[in-house]
């Protein structure tokens, strides 16, 4: 706006100069110049474009008062749902927060507004105010229409939790399965550093195996595995020891194969002679690769005879079909019943 202004005065010197017959070269110069300086001073000392920067500025504020706000009604929101936990039925057990916590810590991603994960008696919490809601709901549909229908939905409204729980053991089983899939080729990777013992170091090989992943596959592919050697890179950056890092990642992966392979990567990383046993590891996990890729081929063997049979199929209802559009066509089959 002050740009414009002083765009303004300066059209406006120039024609009273011209009206009074006083514009001379000399004088357009002179004008011009002490113009062109004016706006120099005025940019450098930010008097103009302070508004842009004013407005830049205020909305950065805008965004992290509701950035705020997100946050303090998420953190509102799981503080209620740890309240239920605690005040619907029975307070969970330290069994029970370990179960789940360890589904949230392998399935959840942080919740972006606070940077953290949610809960395990969070959860919990948000399964038990869907039963309540659901039951006081159903309990007044009740009183009112006396029907048996709601009082069957609000019993069944009790298996919310062991469902939920089931269902994130469901998937966790699954990701164990696509791990150990895509496990060999990472194994193969990091075997020959882990016959240095003492003096191996993990985490150039992880970063070389992420740099093929992004090169060779699209994001959604061996999501699994890359989370697996994510979550390894985490725990060397703040463990600063590979051996620590894997003790933890045996706590968080429950799979026979992952543990096995922590076991012994953490022994040779502690300078114990595990060559003969990575060895062994590595016929195993060869073999296990065979016998997939020969499952996988039997598989793709069997779709394509299967679809070769419905090609067939499909063949024989077009020349059937065509066979007796021209049959009704000759007036064949009308002779023949006539006759």
């Amino acid at each position: 706006m002050l740009t414009v202004i002083l765009i303004l005065i300066y059209v406006v010197i120039l024609g009273v100069l011209f009206i009074t017959e006083a514009l001379s070269a000399s004088t357009f110069i002179t004008t011009t110049i002490m113009y062109c300086v004016s706006i120099w001073v005025l940019t450098t000392t930010h008097v103009i474009g302070a508004s842009k920067g004013t407005q830049t500025a205020e909305k950065e504020k805008q965004k992290f008062k509701e950035q705020q706000r997100n946050a303090e009604f998420v953190m509102w929101a799981l503080k209620s749902c740890e309240i239920a936990a605690n005040s619907i039925g029975v307070p969970p057990s330290d069994t029970q927060l370990f179960e789940w916590q360890f589904c949230i810590d392998r399935l959840f991603n942080p919740i972006e507004s606070i940077n953290r994960r949610m809960k395990a008696v969070e959860l919990i919490g948000i399964c038990r105010m869907i039963t309540f809601s659901v039951c006081f709901v159903c309990a007044w549909v009740f009183l009112y229409t006396v029907n048996v229908i709601p009082a069957m939905i609000a019993v069944a409204s009790f298996i919310v939790q062991p469902v939920v729980k089931g269902f994130l053991k469901i998937l966790i089983d699954e990701q164990d399965k696509e791990l150990e899939h895509d496990f060999p080729e990472l194994y193969l990777l990091l075997y020959c550093e882990l016959r240095r013992g003492t003096n191996s170091r993990i985490a150039p090989s992880l970063q070389d195996y992420m740099r093929s992943c992004n090169a060779l596959y699209a994001p959604t592919e061996h999501s699994v595995i890359r989370r697996f050697v994510l979550d390894l890179q985490n725990n060397i950056e703040v463990y600063s020891d590979e051996s620590e890092a894997l003790v933890h990642m045996r706590e968080k992966y429950k799979s026979a194969l992952i543990v096995n392979f922590c076991n012994l990567a953490t022994q040779s990383l502690r300078g114990v002679d595990t060559n003969d046993k990575l060895m062994a590891f590595k016929i195993e996990l060869q073999a296990k690769q065979k016998d997939m890729m020969e499952r996988e081929a039997r598989a793709r063997v069997e779709l394509g005879r299967k679809s070769l049979i419905m090609v067939y199929f499909i063949l024989f209802q077009f020349i059937a079909l065509s066979w007796a559009a021209k049959l009704v066509g000759n007036g064949t089959v009308s002779n023949f019943f006539n006759f």
